[in-house]
């Protein structure tokens, strides 16, 4: 019992909690949280950061960044304020936060996810669904446009884009096509890093802890 009680009082210590800003009917609001749900480990940020030093990177000389008003390093409360709508959803998960809201990019509908780190923006994504490969190769190729020489070879799933400020551009061609921009600091990987094995040593004592209650339940 001893092993039980100090295995749950740790647990009842989160690396990250959890609080979403309620709006809209529930059935969006249940869409909205297990969109987000793939946000709530640390373990995604420091895959971004990996994927990006792991690829063979294509320097850009155009800037990687939101838009006019928005950068990286921006506060959460000053691109609130900026975008200034009522669809925004906000999730805490100290030291990180999310901003979600939908957008439309070039006539496509897109799910947007903006993440801070103790409030500041490091990175951001834009996810399509429901594009047939027309769609598909309209917004890659427009992105290789942007960023890059048109004579270049640019293969998502060998590249990544990077600009002279260490912004790096990734995209996922999965079952939804999704656009990531990271801020590649390197401060914040490495604490990455070690929220990464605290989550995983919670992981494991919770394993633990349910093998001991089952055997000592049933």
């Amino acid at each position: 019992m001893k092993t039980l009680d100090r295995l749950m009082r740790k647990l009842r210590k989160p690396i990250i909690g959890k609080s979403l800003e309620k709006k809209g009917s529930y059935s969006s609001r249940s869409y909205i949280e297990s969109f987000l749900k793939k946000y709530d480990s640390p373990s995604i940020y420091q895959n971004l950061f990996e994927e990006c030093y792991d690829k063979s990177s294509l320097a850009t000389k155009t800037n990687i960044r939101h838009s006019k008003k928005i950068k990286f390093g921006d506060s959460l409360s000053d691109i609130v304020a900026i975008k200034n709508s009522n669809s925004l959803i906000i999730k805490e998960m100290a030291p990180f936060s999310l901003l979600f809201s939908r957008t439309r990019i070039g006539n496509y509908k897109a799910k947007s996810v903006m993440s801070f780190y103790n409030m500041k923006l490091f990175a951001y994504n834009y996810s399509f669904s429901c594009l047939d490969e027309e769609d598909r190769s309209n917004i890659i190729g427009n992105i290789h446009e942007k960023y890059l020489d048109k004579n270049s070879s640019f293969d998502i799933e060998k590249n990544s884009i990077i600009d002279q400020f260490g912004n790096c551009l990734l995209i996922e061609d999965q079952v939804n096509l999704t656009i990531y921009y990271t801020k590649l600091k390197e401060g914040i990987y490495n604490n990455l890093l070690l929220l990464s094995k605290e989550e995983k040593e919670n992981k494991a004592l919770l394993a633990e802890y349910q093998k001991n209650e089952l055997q000592l339940r049933l």
